[in-house]
């Protein structure tokens, strides 16, 4: 299983990881600081050894499959450096815990609402639910409150499912839930948010969550 350090540290930006395994222009690894989409959230986008990484998916084994364009120029036991976009890395991390905390706060502001879909870019996050009215009514509201809490500096915590190793907790005041993505340590780091309505459909509602700089 590899290592994943991202897991561990999601602010590592490198890592010096050792080729394990080359399936055509795919390569495995023994450990990464690279997260590969799950869970709504993108892949980053990192280098081997300079070289670009083209995708990245979690192969039926549970592991991370990088693909390259040139694999000549690896060769299983090599050991590489690999790199992340630190940029693209911390925005996403920001809005993924954004995103946590504006679904907490909508669900506490309309109780019973459901989910039905969740999406994290390095730009801007969306959280997709099934509503009959117009979640406009409450989104300067929930905005208000979600930035007053931001703003008092709470912590952000990221630990293993004691019942399942490999499931996440994240967890940040009274709020917990499970997650396998990439956060920052502090609600502070976020700043302010934007929230936006975007319709999606008969009976069904989108916020889109971005960063205030952005």
């Amino acid at each position: 299983m590899v290592k994943r350090i991202f897991w561990e540290d999601s602010y590592k930006k490198e890592c010096i990881s050792t080729i394990v395994s080359i399936k055509g222009n795919n390569i495995l690894f023994d450990q990464t600081v690279a997260y590969a989409f799950s869970g709504g959230q993108i892949s980053d986008s990192a280098t081997i050894n300079g070289i670009e990484i083209l995708s990245a998916q979690i192969n039926e084994n549970y592991n991370i499959e990088y693909e390259v364009e040139d694999i000549s120029q690896f060769s299983i036991g090599q050991k590489v450096t690999m790199k992340i976009n630190w940029e693209k890395r911390y925005n996403l991390m920001k809005l993924h815990t954004a995103q946590h905390i504006v679904g907490e706060f909508i669900e506490k502001k309309q109780p019973g609402i459901k989910t039905s879909g969740s999406n994290i870019r390095d730009s801007k996050a969306t959280l997709t639910y099934v509503f009959e009215e117009n979640i406009n009514t409450i989104l300067p509201e929930v905005e208000f409150e979600i930035n007053n809490f931001l703003h008092k500096k709470f912590d952000v915590q990221t630990s293993f499912d004691k019942h399942n190793i490999n499931r996440r907790i994240w967890k940040c005041d009274e709020f917990n839930c499970f997650c396998g993505g990439t956060h920052i340590r502090n609600t502070n780091e976020i700043g302010k948010i934007k929230l936006k309505r975007k319709n999606s459909g008969k009976n069904s509602e989108t916020v889109e969550i971005t960063l205030e700089s952005n």
